[in-house]
């Protein structure tokens, strides 16, 4: 029999020509940090970026964050050299993350403590607001995984538990299509929570959700617009943020 959670995952999937029920989606009212009652901890910080500062983040993402030495899905088969995904590489069609800060090593599952690769400012300001404005002003980014999601990806129920402490929160910042966020207990049995995210939102996971399962089971299709005027360059990344979803995640390692 299916657990709570994975019967969640099949009830948003995406489906050839079926309409999904979403109405018992929660979505986070815009102007105020809203706290999950059933997750104390667990703090979305609805459109916290601007659409100026959505934009530059994203530029900062797609330009630099998937350079060397930082570290992708795509290192170990395409080479070290600079510039190869932007704009318009048929190569960033398969890229899926990149990793910036001390770098995880998947098969032994720890962080590398050896040669860990700067944040851009960008990100470390945006990465202070945010817990400031959640009230965990004491969070030090250290490690962050970039992930980039096409309308048919998804991201399966897991935990992020190898950090060395688990009282500092994750941070994660959305850009792009809306996606249905899932958030459960510390096992799957317990059925889980399902939150619409929007582009510009930004999520504290500290307290009890810390350990609990999440993930993305559907992302939603023509859901991003930006209105905003800007300068040239970004019209390009106007469009690449109208067809796929970014995620920045942000940790405190150490």
């Amino acid at each position: 029999m299916a657990s709570a959670f994975k019967e969640a995952e099949k009830r948003y999937k995406r489906y050839k020509n079926v309409d999904t029920d979403l109405s018992s989606v929660l979505s986070c009212p815009e102007g105020e940090v809203f706290e999950l009652p059933s997750h104390p901890g667990f703090k979305v910080l609805p459109k916290f970026l601007s659409q100026t500062e959505q934009l530059d983040l994203a530029s900062v993402a797609l330009q630099s964050m998937v350079e060397p030495p930082n570290r992708t899905n795509l290192t170990a088969f395409e080479g070290a050299s600079a510039s190869k995904f932007w704009p318009g590489n048929s190569l960033l069609a398969k890229l899926r993350w990149a990793t910036i800060g001390y770098h995880y090593d998947w098969t032994n599952r720890v962080y590398e403590k050896e040669n860990p690769t700067p944040f851009p400012p960008i990100v470390r300001d945006i990465c202070e607001r945010v817990a400031t404005a959640a009230g965990t002003s004491d969070f030090r980014p250290e490690a962050a995984i970039l992930n980039l999601y096409p309308p048919s990806a998804t991201l399966g129920g897991h935990l992020d538990d190898v950090e060395e402490s688990l009282l500092q929160p994750v941070l994660s910042i959305s850009l792009g299509l809306d996606c249905i966020f899932l958030l459960g207990g510390e096992t799957k049995e317990e059925a889980p929570v399902a939150l619409r995210l929007r582009s510009g939102d930004c999520v504290v996971m500290g307290g009890r959700s810390r350990t609990c399962y999440h993930g993305v089971p559907r992302i939603l299709e023509g859901t991003f617009s930006s209105s905003h005027p800007c300068n040239p360059e970004y019209e390009a990344i106007k469009r690449y943020l109208e067809g796929n979803r970014l995620n920045l995640n942000v940790r405190q390692v150490f």
